[in-house]
Order: structure tokens, then C-alpha cells, then sequence
């Protein structure tokens, strides 16, 4: 049953006596876990009224009459009915799943393993290469996300071509060029991890990425793009090396490091161990956080190694951080400061290839034409060509490609492939095998020869044995 409550309101200038509120409480069907209601008028009777139209419907809000506004018309309130229905029809529907691209941007965002850099990386990647083709579907959609759409999104990416009209009428990037088979997989590895992720959040019923045919590394990417340089081969570019550059170049292809690795290596990480064996720890890489270059934890756990040196790279790296504090890095520019990678390229690496791809009559014809005239740092790729002549180098590698060198060098020598992946920080001898498997036929014949000699040997011990009674 209602009841009514009555409160004292604030008089006005001029009142004598305080104006009263009546507030008609009651609990909804009269239960006692019924929700409270409360409806206030200023007049006695209204509130009267109003308290038995109440209890005459059942302790619920009377026919024409609307909370917190009051009584209206029939047609008023049927209105108000319908609009009440609507409401809750409405709240009653889920919400709608949510589009691959939002989800996408949240999942990276909530990475907790990726650094600022890592993370705009992967933002632009799926702006640009992701979002186009799958960014406004809904994250649960499997009539146009299967095997057959992946796939012919693949083969746009490395064709160049721009997304279906139907699905993004207005592609933000027109301009598109064809992506190498490398590229497309990694950009397919990340969509990969953003519907695996929706599939265990049970979001969607499957991943259609699993089975995926993605293009061969082969095909663009693969291991005849890597350039192996003889020890002959790489004299050539030391020759024409810029004379401060010539320490980082020889630490770079003496122990196999990245770029981002050899120029993060400080004082402290050159130790001896307990048999006075020479290392360098890698512990720290340089990384790009928000625009800022930070020393970081390098690429993956196994990234974190030591890199057992040689008795001349011992002396090299003692020389570089002589009257050094521990913390100080072991090979600097000019300035003392970091090398920084663009520098090196440009001003350091390129001219040294051109010079040793390119003899001095056609470099000086090179002159002549005004390729070079502004310093050799202004060169385009397009001028760094061969011109076969004797003495040349006819190859033109890539800063990186010294890291491919050092595993030529250290495969020649018989290193077990073990060994060469714990060298190179690579998380499986698998990916060691996968990358520079092919090299390993250059030492098939030594295989051959030493089975033959064993089994030789082996053959000779069972002629010599005594004969069985």
C-alpha cells in the first residue's frame, strides 16, 4: 500500500508559515523486494488522489499518468506506451559486434610486450594494408573473412592493386605498389594474431588465416637476394671505407651482430671469462620509441647472447674503450656519439660499395656526367651499378648482408649450425637451416668424404678381427 511522507519546503519572502511536500511513497506490486517508488506534489489532495489511483492499481503507476511529469491525456500516454516499449526492446538487443579495425587498433594498443615504436609500426601497417580491405566488417563476419577473401587479399597486396570498391568505397592510400612475398607474409602474420585473438575471446567461430597459401620468400625475398662476400670480396669495401667507419664495419661482419646490436654495445659488456676467453655480451639494441632512440632489450630472448672474440677483436674493442666509463659505448662517430644509422649508410657504407663496384676510369666518366659531383654521400642506388671491370667488386650488398657474410664465413669453417644459431640469436636452429640451409651443400663433399673414411676404417677393423670359432 502507498503512504505519504510530508517535508517543510523553504518559504518565500513574506510567508509566515513553511509551504509542506507530499511525497506518495509505495513499493512496486506491494512486495517488499519491490523497487521504491516516489511521486511529490504540493497539494494534499493531488497527493491524496494520486496515493489511492496508486493502491487501486496494484502499488503500480496508474493508467495516464507518467513518472515525473504527471497525469496527461489518453493519447498522450498511449504514446508515451509505445515510445516505453521501444525503449526497452531496444535495450534488450545486444550490441553491435564490434569492426575489425577498432578492434584491431585496441588489441595493439593493449600490447604489453611491444614498445612505442613496435606499436605505431603495427598501427600504420594495419592502416594502411589491413584496414582498406577488412576494417569496416564486424569482427564475427565469416561470410565475406574466409579462406577465398584472405587469399585474394594477398594476391592484391602483391600485385599493387587498390581494395573491392564494395567493401571501402574510398581508399585513403590510392597509390599502392606491389608488396615483395616477405612483406606480405609478416603483414598476414599480424592480421593472423588479430583474428586468433577475436577467436579466443570468442568473438568469432574460426580463423580463417590458418590455412592460408601464402607466397614462397622465393619468390622476391628469399636467399638469392642475400649477398655473401668472399674475405677477398669485402677487403674490396674496407679499402674505400671512410677511415672513422672502419672499426664498426669490422665488428659488424667480425661477429655477425645487427646493426642496432653493434652500435648498443657498451664498455661493460666486454668481458673475460674465467679462462681469459674474450666476450661480447649483447644485452642492449637500439630502439625507436616514440621518435626517440633508447638502448632496449634487443629483438628476442635468445637475442640476448655473448659473442666469444678473437684475439684481434679483443685488442680492437680494448683500444675503442680505452679511458672509458662502463656505460660508455664501445664504437662512436666522430662526435662521440652514437652511429647513427642513415649517417652510416649515406656517408660511410653506400660510397665505399661505389667505389668498390665501380673502378676509377668509370667513376671519373661518372664525374663527367655529374653523378657524384655534389660527394659521393648524394648517391642514388641507381648509380651504384658494376661496371665488371678487373679489380671490381660485382656485387652490391647491403649493410645487413655482413651479417649473412660472417655465417658464409663461419659455415666454410665447418661451424655446426647449432653453434651459428646461438651466435645469431635466432630463436630455432630451424630458422638457422631455413635461412642459409642452401650454404651447407658447399661442405657436402667433406660430409662424403668423412663417411667414407669412417666406414673404411670400419671395414679394415672387421678384416683384422679374428674369425669366429
Amino acid at each position: 500500500m502507498a503512504w505519504i511522507e510530508t517535508t517543510e519546503r523553504k518559504a518565500k519572502p513574506g510567508q509566515k508559515k513553511k509551504p509542506l511536500s507530499y511525497h506518495v511513497r509505495w513499493r512496486q506490486g506491494g512486495a517488499r523486494d519491490g523497487g521504491s517508488e516516489v511521486e511529490t506534489f504540493r497539494d494534499e489532495k493531488e497527493a491524496e488522489h494520486f496515493k489511492a489511483a496508486v493502491n487501486l492499481a496494484g502499488d503500480q503507476y496508474p493508467p495516464n499518468f507518467i513518472p515525473k511529469i504527471g497525469w496527461v491525456t489518453p493519447d498522450v500516454y498511449k504514446a508515451f506506451l509505445v515510445d516505453v516499449e521501444a525503449a526497452e526492446t531496444e535495450a534488450e538487443q545486444p550490441p553491435p559486434p564490434e569492426t575489425i579495425g577498432a578492434f584491431a587498433r585496441k588489441l595493439v594498443l593493449s600490447m604489453t610486450k611491444v614498445g612505442r615504436g613496435g606499436k605505431k609500426k603495427y598501427l600504420r601497417i594495419i592502416a594502411l594494408h589491413i584496414n582498406p580491405w577488412w576494417g569496416s566488417l564486424p569482427i564475427n563476419d565469416e561470410a565475406t573473412l574466409n579462406m577465398i577473401g584472405i587469399g585474394t587479399w594477398i594476391n592484391d597486396l602483391l600485385d599493387g592493386k587498390s581494395p573491392p570498391v564494395d567493401q571501402t568505397p574510398q581508399d585513403p592510400h590510392p597509390k599502392r605498389t606491389k608488396l615483395k612475398p616477405k612483406t606480405a607474409r609478416n603483414i598476414h602474420g599480424l592480421f593472423f594474431a588479430i583474428i586468433q585473438t577475436a577467436l579466443e575471446m570468442k568473438l568469432r567461430a574460426d580463423n580463417p588465416c590458418l590455412k592460408t597459401q601464402l607466397p614462397n620468400v622465393d619468390d622476391g625475398e628469399g636467399d638469392w637476394e642475400m649477398v655473401f662476400l668472399s674475405p677477398e670480396e669485402y677487403g674490396m669495401i674496407r679499402r674505400h671505407m671512410r677511415a672513422d667507419a672502419v672499426d664498426l664495419t669490422d665488428l659488424l661482419v667480425g661477429t655477425g651482430a645487427r646493426y642496432s646490436e653493434a652500435t648498443g654495445f657498451r664498455k661493460r659488456d666486454h668481458v673475460h671469462d674465467e679462462t681469459g676467453r674474450p666476450w661480447l655480451n649483447v644485452r642492449k639494441a637500439w630502439k625507436n620509441e616514440a621518435g626517440n632512440w633508447v638502448l632496449s632489450k634487443p629483438k628476442t630472448r635468445k637475442s640476448v647472447r655473448g659473442l666469444v672474440l678473437t684475439a684481434s677483436q679483443d685488442e680492437l674493442v680494448a683500444r675503442l674503450t680505452e679511458g672509458k666509463q662502463p656505460d660508455d659505448l664501445v664504437v662512436t662517430n666522430r662526435g662521440g656519439n652514437r652511429w647513427i644509422h642513415q649517417t652510416y649508410y649515406t656517408q660511410c657504407w653506400r660510397p665505399a660499395v661505389y667505389c668498390a663496384v665501380r673502378c676509377e676510369r668509370h667513376r671519373n666518366a661518372d664525374l663527367a656526367a655529374g653523378i657524384g659531383r655534389r660527394g659521393y654521400r648524394y648517391l642514388l642506388s641507381a648509380h651504384i651499378v658494376p661496371c665488371g671491370c678487373p679489380g671490381t667488386l660485382t656485387k652490391v650488398p647491403r649493410i645487413h648482408d655482413l651479417r649473412h657474410t660472417h655465417v658464409a664465413w663461419l659455415i666454410a669453417k665447418k661451424v655446426p649450425v647449432k653453434a651459428i644459431q646461438e651466435r645469431l640469436g635466432h630463436r630455432s636452429s630451424q630458422t638457422t637451416l631455413d635461412r642459409y640451409g642452401h650454404l651447407l651443400d658447399e661442405v657436402v663433399d667433406d660430409v662424403q668424404a668423412a663417411v667414407d673414411v669412417m666406414m673404411e676404417r670400419a671395414a679394415v677393423d672387421v678384416a683384422q678381427l679374428p674369425a669366429a670359432a
